[in-house]
């Protein structure tokens, strides 16, 4: 059986940034994707910029860590984005209690941290992607690279040497 092929259909924008593709001609299965995120505002832009991409859809959006590893088993999302400082537990307790609760389970860190520390961490901790906020405009090849099972950093990163998402662990 041969795969279709990928053409780029739409591009979304969101208050003039680019923030995702549409990619025609891919899996026809649609992406399951939770999002932890305290500041609410940032949190329904993010639902909404998934529920734009036909491929996607948000099943929840949580201001608290704990609030996600309640409800996880219950929405059954592929793919989770979260912040890693948010109140009740932060992020990497978070990753930590999902590799436990549901492995297979897609991470996407969607942080404010931009230090190298923290992507470390992150990784890891289980997240397979790692996205730091200013490079919104990412967020949704972020969510397709890591659901393909990919890692992925923001393109802010490439130039840290040794920092590369094969060699993170």
């Amino acid at each position: 059986m041969s795969r279709p092929v990928e053409t780029e259909s739409a591009i979304f924008q969101v208050e003039g940034e680019t923030v995702g593709r549409v990619i025609e001609g891919a899996d026809s299965g649609v992406l399951r994707v939770a999002v932890a995120e305290d500041y609410g505002g940032l949190s329904s832009v993010m639902r909404e910029v998934i529920d734009r991409n036909p491929q996607m859809t948000c099943c929840g959006c949580f201001a608290s860590g704990s609030d996600l590893i309640e409800k996880v088993g219950e929405l059954q999302p592929d793919i989770v984005s979260l912040d890693l400082s948010m109140p009740e537990m932060n992020g990497f307790e978070v990753l930590k209690r999902l590799r436990e609760v549901v492995p297979e389970i897609g991470c996407l860190v969607f942080s404010g941290f931009a230090e190298e520390e923290y992507v470390r961490g992150a990784f890891a901790a289980g997240a397979q992607g790692y996205i730091f906020k200013e490079d919104f405009r990412e967020f949704i090849d972020g969510i397709r690279e890591v659901a393909a099972g990919r890692r992925f950093l923001s393109s802010r990163f490439a130039a840290i040497e040794g920092l590369m998402p094969d060699t993170l662990s």
